[in-house]
This record gives C-alpha cells, structure tokens and sequence, in this order.
C-alpha cells in the first residue's frame, strides 16, 4: 500500500534540491518585497522526507520569513500581496476571521505553497514544498556536511 503525506510533484518540475531551495526562497523574496519591512528569515537548511512513509524516496522543505516590525494595516498588507499573486495567475485563497487575523494560500505554479499570515501586529510568511523524487536521507547528509563546512568552531577556553 502506498501511503502518500503530501502531494508528490509532477514530472516536468525541476527535482535538484538546490534549485527547489533556491525557487522556494526567491518566491518568499518576492513576497516579503511586496510587503516591505526588515524580516528574518529561517529558510530551509536541509531536506525533510515526504511521500511514502515506508520509504525514503521524497524529499521536501519547509521556510519561514518573520516580519521584524509590527504592523497596523492587516487588510492593505494582504490585499497588495494577493493582487500582486494573482496579477501572476498564482491561485490565491484567503481566509480571516477578523480585521487583524488573515491568512493567504498561494499555490506556486510548480504546486508549492506560500502561506501569509497576520494576527496581533505580528506578520510573518511560511512555504513548504510539495514531495519531489530524491533520497532524502543522502540529500540530508550531504546538505549536513556541506553546512558544517561553512561553519567556523568556537574557540576553546
């Protein structure tokens, strides 16, 4: 039995895991740039697995962009983003269940999705890829050992 978490991408989407990260973080750029403001974003380092819960065929990611200043325009900060969504024929859903709390789903032509968030002066942006074909535990490791040799060691007392 295949038990599926998640959609799986189709065939003709791109699959290296650099290219997924990098569409992924420019889609939030793009966003976080229609918004404007200082953010801090917690992109994501390393493949997650997907798809087949018995296997480790799938992988995906999952990011966040956390807006640094507070805001009082709930209702002009989701429209602008929504049309600016929808002017690229992205399918938008929205949801709010008051002035201050509102939430916008945009799925990505490639089937990944960018969700918007407000509630209480906070704003903030989160994506998560859809399931793509690839060992996730190698992409794992080898996006581990990539990113410990960026990291400088702390000096020992």
């Amino acid at each position: 039995m295949n038990d599926l978490v998640g959609p799986v991408a189709t065939t003709n989407t791109q699959t290296d895991p650099a290219d997924v990260k990098s569409r992924l973080a420019g889609a939030l750029d793009d966003a976080q740039n229609v918004l404007g403001g200082t953010w801090d974003p917690k992109d994501a380092q390393l493949a997650d697995g997907c798809g087949d819960v018995n296997d480790d065929t799938h992988f995906s990611y999952m990011s966040a962009r956390y807006r640094n200043e507070p805001t009082d325009d709930y209702l002009g900060s989701t429209a602008s983003l929504k049309k600016f969504w929808e002017d690229q024929d992205i399918v938008v859903s929205e949801v709010g269940y008051y002035e201050t709390h509102r939430v916008l789903d945009a799925v990505m032509p490639w089937g990944d999705h960018i969700y918007f968030k407000t509630s209480e002066g906070r704003v903030w942006l989160t994506a998560e890829t859809v399931c793509y074909p690839g060992n996730w535990v190698e992409i794992r490791k080898e996006e581990g050992k990539a990113l410990l040799a960026t990291q400088t060691p702390s000096p020992t007392p």
